[in-house]
Formats: structure tokens, C-alpha cells, sequence
């Protein structure tokens, strides 16, 4: 394996693009360091969930242990994510914007069949592919529920955190759909429906005032101001779930105001018989155009920490910082938490570093496919 090129980076995690085997494949290494067990515990997840090779949601080949990071390899999306779409392009059509929400709605209903809640559902998160097709990415902050559970610990990006999170009621998949209307609102508008200059009063907003329309016929017809309304409201129990946004008009109906554009199948998209609004145009397997660039002078900034205290990132290789929010879970099943502004930059050592451990590190010959727990990562007491 071959280190080609860092996409993203943190103090406790890197995506690095690297070329595998004879014929010198793409694929992505996504390396995490492992602090302590809630860290160990925290990549067992992620490894576990990527390996199922999901529908829609970026997968994983396998992972392994060098010292104190543990190594992941998932799927290329060169056209790099929907987030820096927006940036590209400004605000999405009503036709792209119900492209991909339709999706990330078929990863999250196979997520949520499967009991797993996202947590970190945003433009950011979905990641596109070759064909032009969006993948969610980034399970980190995936978990696993039991019937009726519901995660206590406040993880996320602070934007598209439904008010139940908010207030420490925990996430289960109602609070995915928040957030995945939060994303369409974003693709639709550039902007999001909530926000605020510290987490006081973004909470506030989100938790107290009427949710904006533009007047704008064509972006916020009455079916697309009818999904986002019954996905980002404050009652949880009126949200649609993920199979359900099909049955709703902004999926099931030709969008107005014009009614040029059919309506989107669930089924067409599910088999890729849909043409996609943007396809990467490559010149080449490791072109990253679509990518914003890791110069060694600015960090990936993570904005969704956290139950382990520890930065993640999509995988996508975006470099934008926003809000920061820091929540740790405490033994009491108390979350405190910290807002804090952009990071310090990377240090050109740190780029250096990152790309020589992955052309040392990753010998494909040793990742293993199995599932993974805290245990696996664990080489011995005290390690960390």
C-alpha cells in the first residue's frame, strides 16, 4: 500500500488517500488513535458498523492495530461531499437537494432496521461517489440500540442536533430524521435553519423559535415546506421515519411549481436507474479536485465531539470549521460540556508524520474483516 495523499486530519485522527495491490487501487485509510479504552470502544463501533456493507453508507474492508492507532479502509467517494457541493455550486436545486436526501434517506432506513442511529447525519456525512450517487459516511458516533434505548450522551454537530438532544433526552433514529431535514434545509437554502454564535443561543433558537421559509416558490414549494416541517419539528413523534419520507409529496409527486420533474422513486434510486444532478468529471483514480486540500497550515477541525472527548471527521476530507462543541459523558451519565473555536493549525511534521505511517503501516496482507471489539484494540494493560 501506497500513502497517495492526506485528505483530512486532527490531533486524533487522519484520512489519508492511499493506492492498494498490483494495479494500485484508490482506497481510503482512516487512521484513529487510540487514547484509552472510551477511544478503543468508540473505533470497535465504528469498525463494526462500517463492515456490514450497507446500502448507501460508505463501507469498510477491514482494520488492524499498529501500537496505539488502529487502522481502517473504506471505499473512495472522489467527488468528495455535499457539503463542499454547496460550496461549490451555492444552494442546490429543489430536484439535486431531493437526490440526495433520498439517499441518505435509504442508508438510514437500513440503519435504523438494524436498530443503529447515525448521530452525526449532514451534507458534511454524505459523500459522492464516482457515479455521482451519495453515500453517508462517518459512524463514528453510530451506535447500536436496544429496543425502547435511546443515546444519552449529547455527541454531533451542534446545527443539526435535534432539540431532544438538546435537552438530554437522548437520540434514537427520530433524531436522525431532524437532522437529515436539517441537511435538506441546508442543500435548499445554503444555509441553516438554526444557528447562532455560541451554543446558548443556537439551543435557543432551536428550541423556541418557528421554523423560516423564504418566499420562494420553486425552492420551498408546500411539499418541501411540508417535509421539513414534520421532520425538523420539536415533536419527535410526528416525525416521519426514514421508508416513510417516500409516501410524502416532496418524494412522491412531480415538484412545483413548474411539475417538469417526476417524482423519485424509492425503487429507481435504490437500483441507480436515476440520473444524478452532478457527476465528478476524474482525470484520473486519485484525483481530488473535489476535495478541499490539507496544506499543513490548516487543521480539519472537528466539530462533533463528543462522548470520548476525541475529534473525529467524515472521511470526505472537508476542511471547514464551524461551531465546536465538546461534550464527555461523565460515570454518572452526566454530559458536560464546552464550546470552543477553531484549532490550533497543523504543523507541516504532522502531515510528514501521518503520511509515513501509512506507508509503513497498512499492509493489506493483515487487516481483518472480522467484527471488532474494545478487547481486539487492547493490546495490554496500561498501553494507553
Amino acid at each position: 500500500m501506497r500513502a497517495v495523499e492526506l485528505l483530512a486530519s486532527t490531533p486524533r485522527s487522519r484520512i489519508l488517500l492511499c493506492a492498494i495491490g498490483s494495479e494500485e487501487q484508490p482506497i481510503i485509510v482512516k487512521a484513529l488513535k487510540l487514547t484509552d479504552e472510551a477511544t478503543a470502544v468508540r473505533a470497535a463501533r465504528e469498525i463494526s458498523i462500517a463492515a456490514q456493507a450497507m446500502p448507501f453508507t460508505v463501507a469498510s474492508s477491514g482494520w488492524f492495530c499498529s501500537g496505539p492507532e488502529v487502522y481502517m479502509t473504506l471505499e473512495f467517494q472522489p467527488g468528495g461531499d455535499v457539503d463542499l457541493l454547496i460550496d461549490r455550486e451555492g444552494a442546490l436545486s429543489p430536484q439535486a437537494a431531493r437526490f440526495y436526501t433520498g439517499c441518505a434517506a435509504l442508508a438510514l432506513e437500513v440503519l435504523h432496521e438494524q436498530s443503529i442511529v447515525h448521530r452525526d447525519v449532514k451534507p458534511d456525512n454524505l459523500c459522492i461517489g464516482h457515479d455521482g450517487y451519495a453515500k453517508v459516511a462517518d459512524l463514528g458516533y453510530a451506535r447500536t440500540l436496544a429496543a425502547g434505548e435511546r443515546a444519552a450522551t449529547l455527541v454531533g454537530t451542534p446545527e443539526y442536533l435535534a432539540p431532544e438532544v438538546f435537552l438530554g433526552e437522548g437520540s434514537d433514529a427520530r433524531s436522525d430524521m431532524w437532522s437529515l431535514g436539517t441537511s435538506l434545509y441546508v442543500m435548499l437554502l445554503a444555509s441553516h435553519p438554526y444557528g447562532g454564535s455560541s451554543p446558548q443561543e443556537l439551543y435557543h433558537r432551536v428550541l423556541n423559535e418557528p421554523l423560516f421559509f423564504p418566499s420562494n416558490h420553486f425552492t420551498f414549494s408546500e411539499p418541501a415546506k411540508a417535509l421539513l416541517s414534520a421532520c425538523i419539528s420539536r415533536d419527535a413523534a410526528i416525525r416521519p421515519t426514514a421508508a416513510g419520507v417516500w409516501e410524502l409529496d416532496f418524494f412522491a409527486k412531480a415538484l412545483p411549481p413548474t411539475m417538469t420533474v417526476p417524482a423519485l422513486d424509492k425503487e429507481s434510486l435504490l437500483k441507480k436507474m436515476v440520473t444524478p444532478p452532478f457527476v465528478p468529471r476524474l482525470g484520473g483514480p486519485f484525483d481530488t479536485r473535489y476535495f478541499a486540500k490539507v496544506d499543513g497550515s490548516d487543521s480539519d477541525v472537528d466539530e462533533n465531539e463528543l462522548e470520548e472527548g476525541e475529534a473525529g471527521g467524515s472521511g470526505c476530507g472537508n476542511q471547514k470549521a464551524r461551531l465546536r462543541y465538546i461534550a464527555v459523558e461523565q460515570p454518572g451519565g452526566d454530559t458536560v460540556g464546552a464550546a470552543s473555536s477553531t484549532g490550533p493549525a497543523i504543523e507541516a511534521a504532522r502531515l510528514e508524520a501521518a503520511l509515513r505511517l501509512a506507508k509503513g503501516a497498512a499492509d493489506p496482507s493483515r487487516y481483518s474483516q472480522a467484527p471488532c471489539n474494545a478487547a481486539d484494540l487492547i493490546r495490554s494493560p496500561g498501553q494507553f
